[in-house]
């Protein structure tokens, strides 16, 4: 799959360029030989799309079968705390994940949200943790 993507630095070499292109924060970059979960917006008039939330719609998966955003994942779901902001929130807090989740449970959830399940953001917070409630 070929994305095209603003704000990308690519890396000097051979047919890439001179690598001076405008870097956007917040928008991902992504290493050969890695697999990615990207969650991408619509493709603009000019044929450019990026992942939702930038830094937040771009997993990576790791070796042992974890995902992670570039945020470390603590805007994965909400800390129920009335509005607060993920950012906020106390580390203790019960409904917060922070860091790689599993892959397969995430998957799993993506899933359930496609076919039309409605789930609750403190059962997602669970079924990620891997906590039955």
């Amino acid at each position: 799959m070929t994305v095209k993507q603003f704000g990308y630095s690519a890396r000097p070499g051979p047919g890439r360029g001179t690598g001076n292109v405008a870097r956007i924060d917040g928008m991902p970059e992504y290493l050969p030989e890695q697999t990615y979960l990207i969650f991408l917006g619509p493709r603009s008039s000019l044929g450019f799309s990026a992942p939702v939330g930038l830094y937040q719609g771009a997993f990576l998966i790791n070796d042992a079968k974890q995902a992670v955003n570039a945020l470390g994942n603590r805007n994965l779901t909400f800390d129920g705390s009335g509005g607060a902001t993920v950012s906020s929130a106390s580390a203790g807090d019960s409904d917060l994940v922070r860091g790689p989740v599993s892959y397969p449970r995430l998957k799993a959830l993506i899933q359930q949200l496609v076919l039309g399940e409605e789930i609750s953001l403190s059962s997602m917070a669970s079924q990620l943790k891997g906590v039955d409630r």
